[in-house]
């Protein structure tokens, strides 16, 4: 899934917290692959 592929890139070049609101605390764990697409496959109405 592309937008997965897009989610790994930005965070290997800029970082996980460059996914997170200004000002928010960024002190958290790399998810995985698999933990990704379990995410979006729980977003009924997420649309693409």
């Amino acid at each position: 899934m592309q937008v997965v592929d897009l989610l790994e890139k930005q965070m290997d070049e800029k970082g996980l917290a460059s996914l997170l609101a200004p000002g928010r605390p960024s002190d958290l764990a790399r998810p995985r692959r698999q933990e990704i697409f379990a995410c979006l496959n729980r977003c009924r109405e997420l649309r693409f």
